[in-house]
């Protein structure tokens, strides 16, 4: 999609907006937006039929960096999502956003049609609005959202869970139970290599913890090196709703926490 990238840095040059794409999403005033919705749209119909669909777009992203009042609190709360993100990727923007204790950050956007625009501090003074009651209405959305997931066999009996080629998959960090439906008396096992994917296991015993901790790590550290909206390479294990590191003591040699343990291994 480079042709689509170069033709929307185009026409936010011809309306005088110094905004470079940027990993997928630019940056201006105090707004950030990203551009999946815009690319998926673009994808999706003829070449012919770019350029009135980027005008759409630089419309709107021209309007929100206007002194214009943002949205009405009811118009965009349906449209209100979580997502998980790096948090040195917003600059000086005010994002709302909270510290997950993990290098990482959720933040909420709202998911408009043509593209993603991250929610900010002036947002919630315009909306006269707690950041606590935002954030429980964006993760109930996204917990609703219909996302696409596959079960791949690592070795006999042992499966992961793929939850790919969505910008909201990397959010189900915060409800992996929400997509999975099978018991996870002992927490999941998690990477969170980039936006678009996220990679999880159920956790049962301690007994396969190294060997399915190798291969999710490797799988993290590959797939992190490559990923557009890159996270993290680290493994993460959640359990009575922490979310906490998996910790790499050796080469290919893992442990939890201290003060966190699995049963023991059958």
């Amino acid at each position: 999609m480079d042709d689509a990238l170069d033709l929307i840095e185009e026409a936010l040059a011809a309306e005088g907006v110094d905004a470079p794409i940027v990993d997928g999403q630019v940056t201006f005033g105090d707004n950030v937006l990203n551009l999946d919705n815009l690319l998926r749209s673009l994808a999706g119909i003829p070449e012919d039929d770019w350029e009135s669909e980027v005008d759409r777009f630089v419309t709107l992203f021209t309007d929100l960096g206007s002194d214009e009042t943002s949205e009405a609190y009811e118009l965009v709360q349906a449209d209100l999502r979580v997502v998980v993100r790096d948090p040195d990727q917003f600059g000086g923007v005010p994002v709302v956003r909270n510290d997950l204790g993990i290098g990482l950050v959720e933040a909420v956007v709202v998911d408009s049609p043509e593209a993603v625009r991250y929610v900010t501090s002036d947002d919630l003074g315009e909306w006269e609005l707690e950041a606590d009651e935002l954030f429980e209405r964006a993760r109930a959305n996204t917990r609703a959202l219909d996302v696409e997931f596959e079960e791949v066999e690592v070795f006999d009996g042992t499966y992961l869970t793929l939850v790919t080629a969505d910008y909201f998959s990397s959010s189900f960090l915060l409800f992996p139970e929400a997509i999975i439906d099978a018991e996870a008396p002992y927490g999941y096992l998690i990477a969170l290599p980039g936006r678009d994917i996220m990679v999880v296991h159920v956790l049962e015993d301690r007994s396969i913890l190294t060997d399915i901790a190798g291969i999710m790590g490797q799988f993290a550290a590959d797939t992190y090196a490559e990923a557009p909206g890159p996270l993290t390479d680290e493994l993460f294990w959640l359990t009575g709703g922490e979310i906490l590191p998996v910790l790499e003591v050796q080469p290919g040699m893992f442990a939890f926490p201290f003060g966190h343990e699995l049963p023991p291994g059958e």
